[in-house]
């Protein structure tokens, strides 16, 4: 992440979870002394591990697997292109998202799609430790 130090305002889920790299975590608290917008979006994001921590595996993982929303057609240029009877998906409306987090959808979508990616892998970490774990027992 040091190359990207211009986005430092989108690691606030990587730091809360605790996924930063030692020098990425010490420009980011740097960072934090002088940035109102980012303490506020930690303070936002601060539930997030526990959270994390009560979802159970299984959901974790079919959150993941959930087909994305068909894309609405967009119609022709030209009038006479277009089809004399609009298919089923130009009347489906877009699925709109569950919110997992209470007042997440005040985040931008990089900063919660950078957040489920992290959560996400936070989760299949668990997963593979717990199975490794088990996996030696045996």
């Amino acid at each position: 992440m040091n190359d990207r130090a211009d986005d430092i305002h989108e690691w606030d889920a990587a730091y809360v979870l605790g996924s930063l790299s030692a020098t990425d975590r010490a420009l980011f608290e740097a960072h934090l002394e002088g940035c109102d917008a980012c303490m506020r979006s930690l303070a936002e994001l601060s539930g997030l591990p526990g959270v994390l921590r009560m979802l159970p595996v299984e959901d974790a993982l079919a959150l993941m697997d959930e087909p994305e929303a068909p894309a609405v057609p967009q119609p022709a240029a030209d009038p006479q292109d277009a089809p004399a009877r609009p298919s089923a998906a130009a009347h489906r409306v877009p699925r709109r998202p569950r919110r997992a987090i209470p007042g997440a959808s005040r985040l931008p979508l990089s900063r919660r799609m950078g957040g489920w990616i992290l959560a996400a892998a936070a989760v299949a970490l668990l997963a593979g430790g717990a199975a490794l774990g088990s996996a030696l027992r045996a």
